[in-house]
């Protein structure tokens, strides 16, 4: 390094590219410096993150070229180009066709000691960037990745000893409303580290997008559980590009139809490798307005109902699950449409797939495992000839005993497969044991033998 507080420097040396990296503010307070006639270097697509400096010209370098770099600075101390001797020093250099993000007093560039915080003034003074842009939203470069900040939890040795201390210590740009996570320009992950028990009844507020993400995750080989409140509540997410992964909730409270070991108000969230059980009167997962999200390679056993979509919600992924004894496994109500339901195990479920008035509108259905047992149990759930049209179900295995029916629409039902079939649907589906290495009795084994 050139000093301590230089990531990058050249001194004395000539033709070198600085291209497609990221810079960010660590303990350096400068991305890159050009010094003592170094000339003929290109500066170009690099990002630069709240860097005191993103690039500094210096002792009489020539022929630069300083282009297509984006600068998201926030902060009075922040300059995108300084130069640090007068202009006829820097003797033909080019610097143009940059984007300027600037935050709260942040410099689009520097002469000597004067500083100009627009590009509009950096333009007028300098000459540079005459095809410069001043940008109004942090946008990424695409060739960047986001930066990761991860804060762990555990009893000991962590950054933070509980769940809600290291979400309480997001920074917040509206204290008490709304967390917030884009003015770091940051995607945030609170992972876990031990199996401790940790407090759930957390409402999730943050503000997000698809590049900038929010997780709640338990460490690798690490299962740590919820403690749910008394309405059987885990988390209550209402942000959208929220993941939570790999948590035991164990229920066992007082809950009820008010109650969700998961709610989703957000869209675009993922729920993934977690374990839910004995809620008998809440469901395990209620998805509530929001689309697209994720439900991914969870285990549900003896809930009410194991998800639930409502109101308007669209286009969600329900794959790799494995749902047993709830009165309801997947429950679409209110105008649910653009569902996929893939490579699930739906064992002992009062019903496995429901499909309310005017709901379930394309839902696609493949390669899901249905063990179904007694004259009360039902495969498909269907309130009327509404969402049959367009009801893509096939591929599966069915194991239907003891009187037990593939499919009741309205009062018609489907006691047998071919039944089913008989009205186009399932045409490449068929009946038989799955065998599963343990079914017969708890605890259950859905690997096949």
């Amino acid at each position: 390094h050139f000093n301590e507080a230089t990531l990058i420097a050249m001194r004395e040396v000539e033709g070198n590219v600085i291209e497609d990296n990221l810079f960010e503010k660590s303990r350096y307070t400068t991305a890159v410096s050009v010094a003592y006639y170094g000339g003929m270097n290109m500066i170009r697509r690099n990002a630069f993150l709240n860097m005191t400096n993103g690039v500094v010209l210096s002792e009489s370098v020539r022929g630069n070229v300083i282009t297509d770099n984006t600068f998201l600075l926030d902060g009075s101390d922040d300059t995108a180009i300084a130069s640090k001797v007068d202009l006829a020093h820097t003797r033909a250099s080019r610097v143009d066709r940059n984007r300027y993000y600037l935050a709260r007093g942040a410099a689009a560039g520097s002469v000597l000691d004067a500083r100009y915080p627009t590009l509009a003034e950096w333009q007028s003074v300098t000459g540079f960037d005459a095809n410069g842009e001043t940008i109004t939203t942090p946008e990424h470069p695409d060739f960047i990745p986001w930066s990761i900040v991860t804060k762990t939890v555990c009893a000991n040795g962590c950054d933070y000893a509980t769940i809600r201390a290291a979400y309480d210590a997001i920074p917040s740009a509206v204290p008490g409303v709304a967390h917030e996570l884009m003015t770091s320009n940051v995607s945030y992950v609170i992972e876990v580290r031990d199996n401790g028990v940790y407090d759930g009844n957390l409402v999730i507020n943050v503000l997000t997008d698809s590049a900038r993400t929010f997780t709640i995750a338990a460490a690798p080989d690490f299962r740590p559980t919820i403690r749910q409140d008394n309405f059987g509540k885990g988390f209550d997410i209402g942000s959208s590009y929220v993941t939570i992964r790999g948590f035991f909730f164990p229920g066992g409270q007082k809950t009820n139809q008010f109650g969700s070991a998961i709610f989703i108000g957000g869209s675009d969230v993922t729920i993934e490798d977690n374990v839910i059980e004995n809620m008998p009167e809440a469901p395990a997962i209620f998805i509530q307005e929001g689309d697209r999200n994720r439900i991914l390679r969870n285990t549900i056993r003896n809930t009410f109902h194991g998800i639930i979509m409502r109101f308007y919600s669209d286009g969600h992924e329900i794959l790799g699950n494995t749902i047993a004894d709830t009165q309801g496994a997947v429950e679409m109500i209110d105008r649910v449409s653009d569902v996929r339901i893939e490579q699930n195990t739906f064992f002992h479920n009062t019903e496995s797939i429901i499909a309310g008035k005017n709901s379930a509108m394309r839902t696609r259905l493949r390669n899901n495992i249905f063990v179904a047992d007694g004259a009360k149990n039902t495969i498909f759930a269907i309130a009327d000839d509404g969402p049959l049209a367009t009801f893509d179900s096939d591929y599966h295995d069915f194991f239907i005993t003891n009187g037990a029916a593939i499919a009741r629409i309205s009062a018609t039902v489907s006691a047998t497969l071919s039944e089913w079939q008989s009205q186009g649907k399932d045409v490449n589906s068929f009946a038989g044991d799955p065998l599963f290495a343990q079914s017969d009795a708890a605890p259950y084994d859905f690997h096949l033998k």
